[in-house]
């Protein structure tokens, strides 16, 4: 009796496995067929050549154990050309190893994790994918490299540079979908050209419309390089959202809490390398949380300070400035910056200070004499305790002490050292600062975002592989477009337009 039921069950594990399918594609007619026909755990391959003016539909539906997996013969092999667009749409797919360059798809998205209005994207993924030097005629036309839709969704190990356009190389959208748990993590974002106007943002998570919505999108782990289309390179305008352990290099920008509360920046490291315009993390709205994070050589002021909280709006509209409430700065280590902001309004009627905001056990250092913090209006509501400056700031805010600690090189950034530790003792937060910016356990409270003495760890931040495996970053940024030049000749007193 054993014996039979061990039959059956091999039997039946064979007839299991043998359902799914390796069917190697050639063309749109014979793609498109196999995705018609995919069932769970199939395979469906794109030979490697050049696919020109080709709209994939990839719409089934897979299961966590058996996903639906659309792939390159060969990772970088399959380029997508001309008009070449793909739609995601269904439950557990996976797309690997496409590389869409040059090409001109309008108005329409690179990628939408959509198939159809009523067919989002769950549980599915983009991995080891490039888009580069896709762009309409224009710059004024709106559209995205990737529009996240649906839920539970992932991108990781991408590649996205040279978007010239008009529109965020991803956004999130919560038009029908609130508790999003998207997941964008290991990709590298490459130059990004300033626009101009808004619409330049890499990241954009919500709308004002949908910003009082909880999305609960983390991006982790990512590299951004020179991502200057806008003042928000990473825009927030939802809640519950993490940004995390980001690498963001050179870029004319901030990470921006436009819109939306109980957001957490925690552990990124930014460095502006002096360039300008180079900025850090904005803070709007309620509840939000910046904590361990490395800004280095950025020189923005006011909007773009390394850190800049600002006034709101009384009774602001929805696509204006909220009030910064119960706002959470914890932890950060600032170097060679311009100073730190508070109480900044973009517009004259910005004239609701912040309210019960904390900025403790903050570490901020400058080989040059000047300013540590400004504040532009009345900054009672924030609290101060257990911060540090060096000797060479000037300061006089309670709750601010300047001490000579020093610095030293580690891991391509700088750290106190161990002679500083006793300086930097911090005072006790809510919530507890568990960990610093490279992991370690903070066993003793000391202010900055990273444990001085003998820590000799990488910042996570620097430890991320991103991009595809298919190209180097080194090769990337020689793949950048320049913008076109176009030289009038204007007589004296005559407008062009």
């Amino acid at each position: 009796m054993k014996i039979k039921v061990n039959i059956v069950i091999w039997f039946l594990l064979c007839l299991a496995f043998a359902k799914a399918q390796t069917i190697p594609v050639s063309d749109a007619s014979e793609l498109s067929q196999a995705i018609k026909n995919a069932q769970p755990g199939d395979t469906i391959v794109m030979l490697n050549k050049e696919w020109k003016d080709v709209e994939i539909k990839f719409k089934a539906i897979g299961t966590a154990q058996k996903p639906i997996v659309l792939r390159s013969e060969t990772a970088g092999s399959v380029k997508l050309t001309g008009n070449s667009t793909l739609r995601i749409g269904g439950d557990y797919l996976e797309v690997h190893g496409l590389w869409f360059e040059n090409g001109n798809v309008g108005k329409n998205n690179v990628v939408r994790f959509e198939a159809d209005n009523d067919t989002p994207a769950t549980n599915s993924r983009l991995t080891n994918s490039a888009i580069i030097n896709v762009n309409p005629d224009s710059r004024d036309i709106t559209n995205y490299y990737i529009a996240l839709h649906g839920k539970n969704n992932r991108i990781d190990h991408c590649s996205l540079l040279g978007k010239l356009n008009k529109g965020p190389a991803i956004a999130v959208r919560l038009k029908n979908s609130i508790d999003n748990n998207h997941r964008i993590d290991h990709n590298y974002f490459g130059e990004r050209l300033p626009l101009g106007f808004n619409g330049g943002e890499t990241i954009r998570i919500g709308t004002s419309t949908y910003s009082k919505q909880s999305s609960r999108t983390i991006v982790e782990n990512n590299f951004f390089e020179r991502c200057s289309g806008e003042m928000e390179i990473i825009s927030i305008k939802s809640a519950h959202n993490v940004v995390r352990n980001n690498l963001i290099l050179e870029s004319e920008g901030t990470i921006t809490l436009r819109h939306g509360d109980y957001n957490i920046i925690e552990g990124n490291v930014i460095i502006g390398n002096n360039l300008p315009k180079t900025g850090g993390i904005r803070m709007i709205n309620k509840g939000n949380i910046i904590r361990n994070n490395i800004i280095i050589g950025t020189t923005g002021k006011d909007l773009r300070a390394p850190i800049c909280v600002m006034n709101g709006i009384p009774n602001s509209e929805l696509n204006e400035y909220d009030p910064v409430v119960d706002g959470i700065i914890q932890n950060n280590t600032i170097i060679n910056c311009s100073p730190v902001t508070l109480g900044i309004g973009s517009r004259s009627n910005a004239t609701v200070a912040p309210v019960n905001t904390k900025f403790e056990n903050n570490l901020i250092y400058n080989s040059n004499r000047g300013l540590a913090i400004f504040s532009g209006d009345d900054i009672s509501g924030i609290s101060m305790a257990g911060n540090k400056v060096n000797s060479t700031l000037i300061e006089d805010f309670n709750g601010v002490d300047v001490v000579d600690f020093k610095l030293e090189a580690a891991n391509g950034i700088y750290i106190p050292t161990a002679d500083s530790d006793a300086l930097l003792a911090g005072v006790k937060t809510s919530p507890k600062v568990r960990v610093d910016a490279t992991g370690a356990l903070r066993s003793q409270l000391r202010a900055g975002a990273i444990v001085p003495g003998g820590n000799f760890k990488p910042a996570i931040a620097l430890t991320s592989q991103a991009g595809v495996s298919f190209i180097k970053i080194d090769e990337l940024r020689n793949l950048s477009k320049d913008i076109a030049v176009t030289v009038l000749d204007v007589a004296p007193g005559e407008i062009k337009v």
